[in-house]
């Protein structure tokens, strides 16, 4: 139905990947890789399209989330057991959200009083590796039109491990908390969702002894303590039915501190945000023709110091939005976009977006888009990755902002085989950047330089995958992903390192008949 490339991992899915947290809830998705950027703390980071996870606009129930500095341990910091589903879109995604989104959106649903029946739900989990995690989730239904739920979640690894003596930590010390406390109002007319979420987090690595019995080097130690604090509020109201007509806002603030040391490098972060957005919605004439336009606003005041670089930023960013949806029978859903933003660091950008969805025949669908977005980098927040090893960095340029354009289409084919469903899809996106912050750490001195886009640079991924009932409960899903990915380095055109040219992935899964 959705005219955008969409894949729904709903709670199912999520059960196959039997996982503890967002960044492990891919393992049996073909499109999305989700990677350690550097394996001495922990931090994971999302990959789609063969480009990192900055350039993925990441969506809690439509909020944004994990922006700007928050980014880097996002991933770890959403529990999977209260998630209802997640769906990733690929290709650049609607402009009602935000200005950001590239490469596609990840868009996560937690449990809420009317998408979950579980009143009480707790779990512990504990492995050889001595990582621990335990959840719990209270679901109260107050009446038929408010409901709360009340989310806990405690991760820890308290126990050092070297099992390969090398005198560094296998995996990060950690204490994590999170807490979260949510309610939902479901009237004739009215709709609201209120949420506060806290979390304290604190993660050491790096060596717990020297490499040599004659090293006379202080021990390389990284300590990390994260604190945040993030609400949002969500209000509908429906005043037309029968043109449906309705108003929302959105409204939501974050704040994050992070005080870490790598090793002797100190590396101090704080962001405070707030986000808001009023969308207005209307049926033109009937339901084939649907019109939203809306404006938001986002302010980030943001600090980032290391040791004596400190980088203090105050960004403003009012924008406007429209978008038309067309439909013809139920064979053609075009939807067409325009916003413009004005961003005090990147100036002003109008970014254009089309949509379309061509049903060829009952069983065959054909999706294409088009559009362009940016984003305004925070370097030293999304590259913590380089404190963990002994390059130094150098600003050559001191990167503005990156702009995009990506094109995308999709073929997809049902079929059945032996009374049984299957899907064929293909898709090939590509990805050209006009604008681009480069990191080039294949440097032979040992430098990590930042640097302006100086040429070319794109992204080409092409996805073959099958999925089948090969037997009743019996699911197999097989997938082949090619990604080329160049950017110019030091005035030529080359591959970017550490990015896998093929991909292959089986997965097989089994139901019992009582879907159990």
């Amino acid at each position: 139905i959705n005219p955008l490339k969409t894949e729904m991992i709903d709670a199912g899915e999520l059960k196959k990947a039997a996982c503890c947290n967002l960044s492990e809830s891919f393992q049996t998705n073909a499109s999305v890789d989700v990677n350690y950027s550097d394996a001495v703390t922990g931090a994971k980071e999302i990959k789609l399209l063969g480009l990192n996870g900055t350039y993925v606009q990441n969506l809690l129930e439509g909020i944004p989330v994990m922006r700007g500095v928050t980014a880097t341990f996002g991933l770890d910091n959403i529990p999977a057991p209260w998630i209802k589903s997640i769906s990733v879109s690929k290709g650049v995604p609607s402009v009602k959200n935000s200005y950001e989104g590239i490469t596609g959106s990840m868009n996560v649903e937690f449990k809420n009083s009317f998408n979950d029946s579980t009143k009480l739900f707790f779990d512990m989990f504990g492995n050889q590796n001595a990582r621990i995690e335990t959840n719990l989730l209270i679901n109260h239904k107050i009446n038929k039109k408010l409901g709360t739920m009340l989310m806990a979640n405690g991760a820890f690894v308290p126990v050092k491990q070297d099992m390969n003596h090398d005198g560094f930590l296998d995996q990060p010390l950690m204490k994590q908390y999170n807490l979260l406390n949510r309610w939902n109002y479901h009237g004739e007319n009215i709709e609201g969702q209120y949420m506060v979420k806290v979390l304290s987090e604190n993660r050491t690595a790096g060596q717990i002894t020297a490499h040599h019995e004659n090293d006379t080097l202080p021990l390389f130690g990284i300590g990390i303590k994260t604190k945040r604090v993030e609400a949002f509020a969500k209000t509908g109201y429906i005043f037309n039915t029968s043109k449906n007509n309705s108003i929302g806002t959105q409204f939501s603030g974050v704040y994050h501190q992070q005080n870490s040391n790598y090793g002797q490098q100190l590396f101090n972060t704080k962001q405070a945000s707030f986000t808001g957005t009023v969308l207005y919605q209307t049926d033109i004439k009937n339901e084939n023709h649907t019109f939203v336009a809306g404006a938001n606003f986002i302010y980030d005041k943001i600090t980032e110091k290391l040791d004596t670089i400190q980088f203090n930023r105050n960004d403003f960013v009012p924008g406007i939005f429209a978008e038309y949806t067309y439909k013809w029978t139920n064979r053609v859903t075009l939807v067409t976009g325009l916003r413009g933003d004005y961003h005090t660091r990147g100036g002003f950008q109008v970014n254009p977006r089309i949509h379309a969805k061509f049903s060829l025949t009952n069983n065959t669908t054909l999706r294409v888009a088009a559009g362009s977005g940016f984003r305004v980098p925070n370097i030293l927040s999304e590259n913590q990755s380089l404190l963990a090893s002994s390059r130094t960095i150098v600003f050559q340029d001191f990167p503005s902002k990156e702009i995009a354009w990506n094109y995308g289409i999709s073929l997809t084919q049902k079929f059945f085989l032996k009374n049984r469903e299957a899907n064929f899809t293909v898709d090939f996106f590509r990805t050209d950047f006009t604008k681009q912050a480069i990191v080039d750490i294949d440097n032979a001195d040992g430098l990590a330089t930042i640097s302006n886009l100086k040429g070319k640079s794109f992204s080409n991924s092409l996805l073959l995958e099958l999925n089948m009932e090969v037997a009743k409960g019996l699911d197999v899903k097989m997938a082949y992903r090619l990604e080329d990915v160049r950017a110019t380095y030091h005035g030529k055109l080359l591959q970017k390192p550490l990015q896998a040219l093929n991909k292959g992935l089986i997965a097989l899964s089994y139901k019992t008949p009582n879907e159990q």
